[in-house]
């Protein structure tokens, strides 16, 4: 099974993007920005990650380019 991270700052839209992702079938985690996305990153190994681009400390690209 897939394994899919949601990283957004608003908690509507990331409930959203996950109940969606889980009704397919997939496992889904959530950060709420660049910083908790980085450390489940690092932690737990990801089939795909969705990123906001706007969010509060590290953004979207820069989180991207980290990862």
């Amino acid at each position: 099974m897939s394994r899919i991270l949601v990283c957004d700052d608003e908690e509507l839209i990331r409930w959203s993007i996950s109940e969606h992702l889980r009704s397919e079938g997939f496992e889904v985690d959530t950060a709420s920005n660049g910083e908790e996305c980085l450390d489940q990153v690092l932690a737990t190994p990801m089939d795909a990650v969705i990123l906001d681009l706007k969010m509060p400390g590290i953004d979207g690209l820069t989180t991207l380019r980290k990862i």
